[in-house]
């Protein structure tokens, strides 16, 4: 499943919707293997052990940290001021998202000391590097995965919610319209400057993209596949 869009029929941004659809289309095994993951499908039931759900949203916590300023890096090379005003909104949003996790399910404490596992260290890393470079195409397709892929897994999760769901109220944050649409936006911003690059350019957009869906993958696993089961 993919997200459900009205992509453009002619000019600039149906080249660029051709691109990203393309992308979406190369990852298709990541995408499967995310979807098989036993964290993905515990999450999904209720039997995920709590300790694992725990660790994941500590380490996500510290990923929104500095996933924040790498979509600040991309407003400030932004080319448009639509652009620039839609990367600068998510840097205030990962923020926000980074406090509420706090309030919600993480004690203060448990944030104190915690230092981020290899597995986010590397993710974060990639994004660094490419944001470093100050490519405005490639920041933007090496982020483009923390939404599409995080909202395509969420639709399907927040199906799955009842009453009485041990993470329910998770999985309420998986249907927020509000994300949906800015999921949206991002792949058009994603597409327009794909479509307005060269060859070797779009070729390091896919490289951006693909690495980060791959770092995707291994954040979901990685609670489960270091033993973290407790509880």
């Amino acid at each position: 499943m993919r997200m459900q869009t009205d992509p453009p029929t002619s000019g600039p941004a149906a080249v660029g919707r051709q691109i990203t659809d393309g992308w979406w289309g190369r990852i298709g095994d990541i995408r499967r293997q995310i979807d098989e993951l036993e964290f993905i499908r515990g999450l999904g039931d209720g039997s995920l052990p709590r300790e694992a759900f725990l660790w994941y949203l500590r380490q996500d916590a510290l990923y929104l940290h500095d996933y924040a300023r790498i979509l600040a890096a991309a407003g400030e090379v932004s080319p448009t001021p639509a652009e620039q005003e839609f990367w600068t909104h998510g840097a205030q949003s990962s923020v926000a998202m980074e406090l509420e996790l706090h309030k919600s399910w993480i004690p203060a404490d448990a944030m104190a000391h915690l230092a981020p596992s290899p597995v986010t260290q590397a993710y974060l890393d990639q994004l660094a590097d490419v944001a470093a470079g100050r490519d405005y195409g490639q920041i933007v397709a090496a982020v483009l995965p923390c939404y599409w892929i995080y909202a395509d897994v969420g639709a399907r999760l927040a199906r799955l919610n009842r009453p009485g769901h041990r993470y329910g109220s998770w999985l309420d944050t998986y249907s927020d319209e509000e994300f949906a649409e800015q999921t949206r936006q991002a792949i058009g911003f994603a597409g327009a400057a794909a479509a307005r690059s060269t060859e070797p350019g779009r070729h390091r957009m896919w490289q951006a993209f693909n690495e980060a869906s791959w770092h995707e993958l291994r954040f979901f696993a990685a609670p489960l596949e270091l033993g973290v089961r407790e509880g």
